[in-house]
């Protein structure tokens, strides 16, 4: 609750602050101002996009930087040396009464934080929007939805071409005169989501001892017989959310040891899924996983200076940025809540075999869960 001399003052272009697109839902490439007190939510911007954002930006007054600025500078007289930026938003708090700048302490820019101090303001760095942005309202829940849906198309196609895929004398996958390759694949999982305006920026098709890696994008040749770790991510252009999925496919006969990591991940992720409910403390599911795949022989190690067995967090909660809270990984605080969005994702990786990883995301209801992903995931070959 703001008191009434006290405002969230965030500075920065909605493209790469999370929170202040989450809060404004305009896309800039430029800083621009949100200025919210108890009563008011305000956004400046400078001219060039003030007519822009009178029409995209709901919710908020939106005002022209530059009457700001000159509001500011009558004010100061030109006595104080301060920055563009701090002379408009002394012009605008001024008229709103407020004192105290609650700021975001890993955004806000130092210099224009030192001259508003300058300039009788209190500074209060605090955290960032994360918990009001981790419980979904029902139109965001249908964006991730509808996302999620397209990822799930576009895992299809890369599937379909897996599938009419033959193994060559060098055991790599071709059709006809064609090797299938990682790049192949990411061209045709991207080329569907962009139809879609949804941009699969680092979408991960990796095979073989690539897969051992969690973000090895995956390049070259799809191996034959090894594991095909296929990790889409995709952000809407349209409304700005994202969804994540991930499957393992292995063309071909898979060894004993993949086969076992395979069932072994998606058992854990299963067992983890099914404890989903709002008042569970996250780490509860990090904890069910690692017991399930440790209860099937796989343990966390190190070997010679590199890491095997489950190697990472079990999920985070997935929104305007692709990891946001809550978090499920082993140490995390967090308690999951109703309308939360998350991902559940175990995985395997050994360097000499490759890794596993199976993802869904998920939002929680009421009295547990609901999968937004709806790719199959149960079986590891494809003839």
């Amino acid at each position: 609750m703001l008191g009434p001399q006290e405002a969230i003052v965030i500075i920065a272009s909605p493209e790469t602050n999370a929170d202040l697109f989450w809060a404004t839902r305009f896309w800039a490439p430029d800083p621009i101002i949100f200025v919210q007190t108890g009563q008011d939510k305000i956004v400046l911007v400078n001219p060039l996009e003030f007519s822009r954002a009178k029409k995209e930006i709901l919710g908020a007054r939106v005002l022209s930087e530059w009457n700001y600025y000159k509001r500011g500078n009558d004010l100061l007289k030109n006595e104080e040396s301060v920055t563009y930026i701090t002379i408009v938003l002394h012009g605008i708090l001024e008229e709103l009464g407020v004192k105290t700048l609650n700021v975001q302490y890993e955004h806000f820019p130092y210099s224009h934080g030192k001259d508003l101090e300058k300039l009788g303001y209190t500074i209060n760095p605090v955290a960032s929007f994360l918990y009001e942005r981790s419980i979904k309202t029902p139109q965001e829940i249908s964006y991730i939805e509808e996302i999620s849906r397209y990822t799930d198309e576009a895992i299809s196609q890369a599937v379909e071409i897996l599938k009419q895929a033959k193994i060559n004398s060098a055991g790599f996958l071709a059709l006809d005169e064609t090797i299938v390759t990682s790049e192949l694949l990411k061209q045709i999982v991207t080329a569907h989501l962009w139809k879609y305006n949804c941009l699969g920026a680092h979408t991960i098709i990796s095979s073989g001892i690539d897969s051992y890696e969690p973000h090895n994008e995956g390049h070259g040749p799809i191996k034959a017989h090894t594991p095909i770790v296929m990790d889409v991510f995709p952000r809407s252009l349209t409304n700005g959310y994202f969804t994540d999925t991930t499957r393992t496919f292995c063309k071909g006969k898979a060894n004993k040891k993949l086969s076992r990591m395979f069932r072994a991940v998606l058992d854990a992720q299963q067992a983890a899924i099914d404890i989903l409910k709002p008042g569970l403390p996250a780490k509860e599911t990090n904890v069910i996983a690692v017991a399930k795949l440790e209860e099937a022989g796989f343990q966390n190690k190190m070997l010679q200076g590199g890491p095997q067995g489950f190697i990472h967090g079990l999920g985070h909660g997935v929104g305007v940025e692709i990891h946001e809270k809550p978090s499920l990984n082993g140490s995390t605080q967090d308690i999951l809540e109703k309308n939360n969005i998350v991902t559940v994702e175990p995985g395997l990786y050994y360097p000499r075999v490759g890794g596993v990883r199976i993802e869904d995301t998920l939002v929680i209801t009421e009295n547990g869960y609901r999968s937004l992903t709806n790719s199959p995931k149960e079986r590891l070959e494809i003839a």
